[in-house]
């Protein structure tokens, strides 16, 4: 039997960040493992981008996670055990175009994976992030009707096909799980290979 709590947050919202955990504790008593997934990408070219639109994406992607990742961390802290797991992007690794203030968050969150590690090691906590190339989202709903560029795309990664949400559960088992006892501050890229040719 599962049990599921659903309590929908805005994550660039400190006040919404400390309910949830609140929430969360209380009704299952305890926090594990928390995945930090939330995420907003805007098509911007690079000279125009606005302070509304960078702060925005910003808040969600990268403040987001520190403050969840804060408000576990602290609960962790007190069970001397926990895992972190950062959702970040190939997009932290190359400039693609059109979403330099995705590609810049998606770095910031590779980078808040190796301070995380490194500060909370010491209280049984390890941290590490999920790089995913093009996976079928809703996110990339709409990226994914272009024929021709998802063809172009494709032609890029060696596996030749578009990864799915279970490619990157797979990997996210693998990093919740004992498997990875002595792995921490890592992000894998989970790509089909498109950063190979990088």
């Amino acid at each position: 039997r599962v049990r599921v709590l659903v309590v929908p947050t805005d994550v660039s919202d400190k006040e919404q960040v400390k309910r949830l955990i609140r929430e969360t504790i209380k009704h299952f008593r305890r926090i594990d493992i928390l995945v930090n997934n939330a995420g907003i990408l805007e098509y911007e070219p690079f000279l125009s981008i606005t302070d509304e639109s960078w702060q925005r994406t910003l808040d969600v992607n990268l403040r987001g996670y520190l403050w969840v990742g804060q408000e576990v961390a602290r609960h962790m802290k007190r069970k001397k055990r926990g895992v972190i797991i950062n959702v970040a992007s190939i997009a932290g690794y190359g400039a693609f175009p059109q979403i330099a203030s995705y590609n810049i968050s998606k770095a910031g969150i590779v980078m808040l994976t190796k301070n995380m590690a490194a500060e909370l090691g010491a209280y049984g906590i390890r941290a590490n992030a999920i790089a995913p190339g093009l996976v079928a989202t809703e996110m990339t709903a709409s990226m994914l009707k272009d024929r021709k560029g998802i063809k172009e795309m494709l032609a890029k990664v060696p596996l030749g096909r578009v990864g799915q949400p279970i490619d990157m559960a797979g990997v996210a088992l693998f990093l919740a799980s004992d498997l990875s006892s002595y792995v921490t501050g890592e992000t894998i890229i989970a790509d089909g290979g498109w950063m190979s040719h990088l």
